[in-house]
């Protein structure tokens, strides 16, 4: 097409003044891209293409709920990411389908008992968007039309899996149920879940070996060591130190109560010469007596085990 008979006089030159425009307003935010360079360069923000591992997850996973300028911003994506971990901690999990109060409150119970085991955890200490990913697994199911529960806590397991997603940077869901799977096949350990007088946990029932048989498997009594150890934390006694089984206790038997917050709350030890005789039994403070609440689920193992309590 031939341009004729126009005067250059007339033409007004065209552009955009920044200057006029409140660059974080939405309209410019959803003018540009998700995470486009151009809105990145202009606003002194970062690009996708700039952020990595566990952070970047959350910003997938979050992306609706998102603005460039929070994710954009390495300290108000963090306080954004911290906030977010907080108001999943104080969200009612509490079941319509559920007509057990104890069973409703256990929700909300175990949540924040996984929360706070978490936050002992060097590497969700260090990095809450992998504490968020990993809280995200856990509430996942949690609705409040189903019976779902959270995931069972087993603080050895826990730890582990957290420190190996924290440096493999995969699943923490699917290397959380292998090592539970692996765990349950490494030693002799049997569970017996209960649920009395309004409480529920789960028995944790060890059979130490002899350290004649122990010396046959090199790291056995390490790992036992390892795991009473973490079972035991909380209480006062000597078994949450690691290295206090082993051969000290060889041959025994440990049953250890655990509440559905992951608490310990009781510990029987078993003879090692006669294995149906107790020689310890305590509450979760050894030096004083055992709660009302617990003495039943106490008092309902050694019958049904037809232990001697003498």
């Amino acid at each position: 097409m031939k341009v004729s008979n126009i005067s250059t006089s007339k033409i007004k030159p065209k552009g955009m003044f920044l200057s006029k425009y409140d660059l974080h307003s939405q309209n410019v935010h959803y003018a540009m891209s998700f995470g486009s360079k151009t809105y990145a360069k202009v606003c002194g923000l970062r690009s996708m293409q700039n952020i990595k591992g566990f952070e970047r997850d959350i910003i997938e996973a979050y992306r609706k709920e998102l603005s460039h300028d929070i994710w954009g911003n390495p300290e108000k994506m963090k306080k954004w990411t911290i906030q977010k971990v907080n108001d999943i901690a104080e969200k009612d999990y509490k079941s319509s389908l559920l007509d057990d109060t104890a069973v409703k409150n256990e929700r909300n119970d175990v949540v924040k008992e996984w929360l706070n085991i978490l936050n002992k955890e060097p590497d969700t200490k260090r990095n809450p968007f992998l504490l968020l990913k990993i809280m995200k697994f856990v509430t996942k199911n949690l609705l409040n039309n189903n019976k779902a529960l959270a995931p069972v806590i087993n603080p050895f397991v826990l730890s582990q899996s957290v420190h190996e997603t924290a440096k493999s940077g995969l699943s923490f869901e699917k290397i959380y149920y292998k090592n539970m799977r692996d765990f349950d096949n490494s030693f002799n350990v049997n569970t017996e879940e209960i649920t009395e007088n309004g409480i529920k946990g789960k028995w944790y029932i060890i059979k130490v070996p002899y350290a004649k048989d122990a010396i046959r498997r090199p790291g056995l009594f390490a790992r036992i060591n390892n795991f009473v150890s973490i079972l035991c934390k909380g209480s006062n006694w000597c078994t949450r130190s690691a290295g206090t089984v082993g051969h000290s206790y060889s041959g025994c038997t440990f049953n250890v109560f655990i509440d559905c917050k992951g608490s310990p709350q009781l510990c029987i030890i078993q003879s090692n010469k006669d294995t149906e005789k107790i020689e310890t039994m305590v509450g979760k403070d050894q030096y004083s007596p055992i709660p009302k609440q617990y003495k039943s689920i106490l008092n309902s193992f050694i019958e049904k085990h037809k232990l001697k309590n003498n």
